[in-house]
C-alpha cells in the first residue's frame, strides 16, 4: 500500500509540479527533502523549478552531494545559478566544478548578476515570436516548449514586445493567422536596471503575476515573476542593505544585459540590431 501511495504522489507530482511543491512546502523539511530524493530524477527537478530559489536550495542542501549536484545539472543554466548563489559554500563550489565544460560558463555568466536591479532576477525561458509569425509556427514552438511561462511573446523587428498569444487564442486561430491578430497588450514593460525596490511597487502587479523585462533601447530580455521579484527584495533588505542602495549601473550589468539580448536575438534565427540612442524619456524610465 505504502509502494501504490507513493507512485500515486509521484504520478501528481510529474503532472501538477507547481502544486507538488506547494504542498511539500507545508511538511517539515526533512520530509519534503526526502520526498524529493525518492522522485524520478526528471520528475524531482521539475518540482524544484517550481520552488522559489530558496525553497529548492534548501532542499538540495539537505541531499547527498552527488544527488543533489545530479539535479541541478538536469537545470537551465540561469535556473542552476539562482540555486547554486544560495548553497552553502562546499556544495556550490562542487555543484560549478561538475558541470560540462559547455554549462559551467553559461552558469557563471549568470552568477555575475548584479542583485539590486531587475534584470539580475529575470528568466529568459520564453516562447518568442515576430509579428508576422503564423499561428500554426507558434503551435510548433509550444509542442516543444518545456518551461511554464503560458504565453508567447510577440516582438517586432527591433525585439520591442507588442503583446502576448495565450494558448486559449492560439488553439483557436487558423494555421495562417498572423501573431498580430491574436496579441494582448501587456499591462507595462519592466526595465531591466531599475531598481527591484521601484519594481516591485508597479501598479502593473495588480492584474499579472508575470512581466516582461527590456533594456533600456527597449528590446525584450525575458519575464520577471512577482514572487521572485519579492523574495529579492526582502533577500536584499535583510542581508545586504548597502547593496542594495549602491549603484547598479556598472560596466558588468551592460555587458550582461547586451550578451543576454543577443542570446535571445539568436533564439528569433537575425542578428540583434543596434540599440536607438537612448532618450529623455528612457532615462526617466530607468
Amino acid at each position: 500500500m505504502a509502494d501504490d501511495r507513493f507512485q500515486l504522489a509521484e504520478a501528481f507530482s510529474r503532472s501538477h509540479p507547481l502544486q507538488a511543491a506547494e504542498i511539500i512546502g507545508q511538511q517539515p523539511r526533512e520530509a519534503g527533502t526526502g520526498f524529493l530524493k525518492a522522485l524520478e530524477g526528471p520528475t524531482g527537478v521539475g518540482v524544484l523549478n517550481a520552488m522559489l530559489p530558496p525553497a529548492a536550495a534548501a532542499h538540495l542542501a539537505g541531499m547527498a552531494a552527488e544527488e543533489a549536484v545530479a539535479l541541478i545539472a538536469a537545470m537551465t543554466p540561469q535556473r542552476a545559478a539562482n540555486i547554486i548563489r544560495l548553497l552553502p559554500e562546499a556544495l556550490a563550489r562542487q555543484a560549478l566544478d561538475r558541470q560540462s565544460a559547455v554549462r559551467r560558463p553559461q552558469i557563471q555568466f549568470y552568477l555575475r548578476q548584479v542583485k539590486g536591479v531587475v534584470g539580475a532576477w529575470i528568466e529568459s525561458d520564453v516562447v518568442t515570436a515576430r509579428v508576422n509569425e503564423p499561428a500554426e509556427s507558434l503551435r510548433k514552438k509550444f509542442s516543444v516548449y518545456e518551461g511554464d511561462v503560458p504565453v508567447a511573446y510577440i516582438v517586432d523587428e527591433h525585439q520591442a514586445v507588442l503583446g502576448t498569444v495565450n494558448a486559449p487564442a492560439l488553439v483557436a486561430a487558423e494555421a495562417d493567422a498572423p501573431a498580430s491578430e491574436l496579441l494582448k497588450p501587456v499591462p507595462t514593460v519592466l526595465r531591466a536596471r531599475t531598481p527591484i525596490e521601484a519594481a516591485v511597487h508597479d501598479a502593473a502587479w495588480r492584474s499579472t503575476d508575470i512581466l516582461p523585462v527590456a533594456e533600456t533601447a527597449d528590446a525584450f530580455l525575458g519575464i520577471i515573476r512577482y514572487a521572485a521579484l519579492r523574495h529579492a527584495v526582502d533577500d536584499l533588505t535583510q542581508q545586504s542593505p548597502s547593496e542594495f542602495f549602491g549603484s547598479s549601473a556598472t560596466a558588468l550589468t551592460d555587458a550582461w544585459f547586451t550578451g543576454l539580448s543577443d542570446v535571445l536575438s539568436a533564439s528569433l534565427g537575425r542578428p540583434m540590431t543596434q540599440p536607438a540612442e537612448t532618450t529623455g524619456d528612457e532615462k526617466d524610465r530607468t
